[in-house]
């Protein structure tokens, strides 16, 4: 079963699985050739990955993508759940790829108001 937040004016926001890979690959590498400066990692470091590196990543990491009306990848970001006892209930969005297709300005505002405790419930239930 795949838990989704869904606006369908807007867009559907999912954990991503193996099979996104693929987009997952493509819209990662499209941020780091466009936007250099945002990242920690390099086009050329993450362009010479094989597809299971990313496979890998969607397999062992949770991470979310952000899909329009026509299902393409337009947006994703890591979650990173702290598990320390006392940090339990707390986490961090990382590694955010915007992609061009999702450069407007309502696909913004709702993706940075997209609340981490409902993407962290889903992490739980998606696993």
């Amino acid at each position: 079963m795949t838990t989704q937040i869904t606006n369908p004016e807007l867009f559907i926001l999912r954990r991503l699985k193996i099979p996104d890979a693929a987009d997952y690959r493509a819209l990662r590498l499209e941020d780091l050739r466009i936007n250099p400066e945002a990242f920690g990692a390099s086009f050329e470091d993450k362009a010479d990955k094989p597809l299971q590196w990313f496979e890998e990543r969607l397999k062992n990491g949770i991470i979310f993508g952000g899909f329009t009306k026509d299902s393409q990848l337009a947006r994703a970001a890591g979650l990173l759940v702290l598990s320390t006892v006392k940090l339990a209930h707390k986490a961090m969005l990382r590694g955010v790829f915007v992609g061009q297709k999702s450069a407007d300005k309502v696909w913004q505002d709702r993706w940075r108001r997209a609340p981490l405790s409902k993407l962290k419930a889903l992490s739980r239930r998606s696993r």
